[in-house]
């Protein structure tokens, strides 16, 4: 099964440019028994991540993102937040990039404000 990952492929100097990531695709193996496969369709793109690529994430390996959690409670939040966007109670506002691809200038323009709310990239 094919995977795309976003690598660190160099620590940036100063702000993060695009060419400090790389794209790479990848071989994912069949889950095994009791385990399951999860696709993410969207990556989310924090300054949390800013410090990571100084001096955490390991150079060449994939870049740990934010992803869906607590999906046990999905349906009671999206009945609630239903509710509430409707009424207008809550109001959000994101940046979305398209394809894995714009993964490295999702990040490159989070470090220079080019985003407006939440940065994410949008995966399929």
């Amino acid at each position: 099964m094919q995977n795309r990952e976003v690598h660190l492929i160099k620590r940036p100097e100063g702000l993060p440019m695009t060419d400090d990531f790389r794209v790479v695709e990848t071989q994912v193996g069949e889950p095994a028994d009791g385990e399951v496969l999860v696709q993410n369709l969207y990556m989310s793109v924090d300054p949390a991540m800013r410090p990571q690529m100084s001096r955490g994430y390991e150079l060449g390996k994939p870049m740990m993102g934010g992803g869906p959690e607590h999906m046990h409670l999905q349906e009671e939040f999206s009945a609630k937040m239903t509710g509430w966007l409707k009424e207008g109670r809550i109001q959000y506002r994101e940046t979305v990039l398209d394809g894995i691809d714009a993964a490295p200038q999702a990040m490159v323009g989070l470090m220079q404000g080019q985003n407006i709310g939440k940065m994410l990239v949008q995966l399929a």
